[in-house]
């Protein structure tokens, strides 16, 4: 039988009322608090009883302190002769138990309670919060530039999709925060001033479904490099994953450690800080750095894929599985062909690019044909205009201001019954009468940018329609 666990808590700060009454339903399940380390909470066991708790505040407290305060151990030894036990401290917060049936309260004066609370909360919780709500602000408004600059890119990339995701909820999270600390602590005082204890407001379950949902989030994340076989990203995955859990604790263990050293509480903060930058940089460094060199290896290479050399470099030679092929309009020799399909899909959007291509070491490669296209399929209506806008902006060469409007590309409307599509585009360029035989095609939920090496017929088209509309 175990005699300590570890629980996640997600109280708030200044939220005494709902971790005293959760602290009093865990003793009579016979379970006591005996340390607080952020959201990890250790207790240990005892008899099942009724016992009653209370939360202090000590403003002048800090998680650095090498030791308890001379007036703070005092105010300790003031709560024991009138029955309250110390069960452990956390920075600012002191949490006290008493077994007595009707026990006096440590706090008795309503407006030096709220006043202390407010103290506590503003020297140690909120700057962080507020640190972080402003840093959520400026890497969200970073996304929706990168949302704005190219959508298609963002809007079907899982990684991308997942991080504006997971910052929009620490935006969420730390508002909610702030403002409900706000419309308690505006009634708290009100109610002081009447001699009345007011209840704080219970946040966590709001907490526990934002944190429930950013779990969903990272499952998709994970679903989505795993069942692909995306060897790269798996180990990104990985080693972040590694670093999250190995860098906090490490930081943890070094503060604790100064504090048995008696370390000064500047000393302590120090140190910490110099420690959780160094140790930060040095393995995101190193997970960087692994990726690169295990890339250049070709640790990440899938196996079905097979290379060649030509001209004194190395060639990939491609067997991806295309919908569309050169074979589905003529006759052509599949052994000296790489068939190649890259991209990105999310839920929202998939972008993929196919090329069949002649391998360079064939004698007569120049002279084969080859077929190359982009399919973009939007799963959400009301993304279609945006990802069309881009698609649009990528093949007039919208984006690249160098270049003079005059002699960038131009979509011409042709026919899209052939193509089954409800638009029909191809790709001129007016300025060198360059005919691309391209084409930018608009179905009900995709858009195809497909190029011909070849002047295509209506049959061919009609494939097209079949095989990608």
């Amino acid at each position: 039988m175990r005699n300590r666990k570890r629980r996640m808590e997600f109280f708030s700060f200044y939220n005494h009322t709902s971790i005293t009454a959760h602290l009093e339903k865990m003793a009579r399940k016979g379970w006591l608090l005996e340390e607080i380390r952020r959201n990890t909470w250790l207790y240990r066991r005892i008899e099942p009883k009724k016992l009653h708790f209370a939360v202090s505040y000590y403003p002048k407290a800090s998680e650095y302190d090498p030791e308890p305060a001379p007036e703070q151990r005092d105010f300790w030894d003031f709560c024991a002769h009138t029955g309250w036990v110390l069960a452990c401290t956390s920075a600012q917060m002191q949490i006290f138990y008493n077994e007595q049936e009707n026990p006096v309260p440590i706090d008795t004066d309503p407006e030096l309670e709220v006043e202390t609370i407010h103290e506590a909360v503003w020297k140690s919780y909120f700057p962080g919060q507020i640190v972080l709500l402003v840093m959520g602000l400026i890497i969200l408004f970073i996304h929706l530039l990168m949302i704005n600059g190219n959508p298609i890119a963002y809007l079907s990339s899982p990684g991308q999709i997942f991080g504006g995701f997971c910052w929009l909820i620490v935006i969420l999270m730390t508002a909610m925060e702030l403002t409900v600390y706000d419309r308690w602590h505006n009634k708290a005082e009100e109610a002081a001033e009447n001699g009345i204890f007011l209840d704080t407001v219970n946040t966590t379950p709001i907490q526990l479904a934002c944190l429930a949902v950013v779990g969903v989030g990272a499952v998709y994340l994970v679903l989505s490099y795993i069942l692909p076989g995306e060897t790269m990203m798996q180990y990104l995955l990985a080693a972040m994953t590694v670093y999250l859990f190995v860098l906090f604790p490490l930081v943890g263990a070094v503060s604790r450690l100064l504090k048995r050293w008696k370390a000064p509480r500047k000393v302590n903060q120090v140190i910490t800080g110099l420690v959780s930058f160094g140790m930060s940089f040095l393995m995101l460094h190193t997970v960087i750095l692994s990726t690169l060199m295990l890339k250049q290896e070709g640790y990440f290479d899938k196996g079905d894929i097979e290379t060649y050399e030509h001209m004194g470099m190395t060639w990939e030679l491609r067997k991806d599985v295309l919908p569309l092929k050169l074979e589905d309009f003529m006759e052509v020799d599949p052994e000296v062909y790489s068939y190649s399909r890259r991209g990105d899909t999310s839920f929202l959007v998939s972008d993929e690019t196919m090329t069949q291509q002649p391998r360079f070491d064939v004698e007569n490669h120049a002279e084969l044909p080859e077929l190359t296209y982009r399919v973009v399929k939007v799963n959400l209506p009301f993304l279609y205009n945006m990802c069309r806008w881009q698609m649009e902006k990528d093949l007039t060469q919208a984006a690249q201001l160098q270049i003079p409007y005059e002699y960038r590309d131009k979509l011409e409307p042709v026919d899209a019954a052939p193509w089954g599509a409800e638009e029909a585009f191809y790709v001129v360029n007016d300025f060198n009468d360059w005919e691309s035989n391209r084409f930018f095609l608009c179905y009900e939920d995709r858009f195809v940018d497909i190029t011909f090496d070849w002047t295509v017929t209506e049959e061919e088209k009609q494939i097209v329609a079949s095989v990608l509309g």
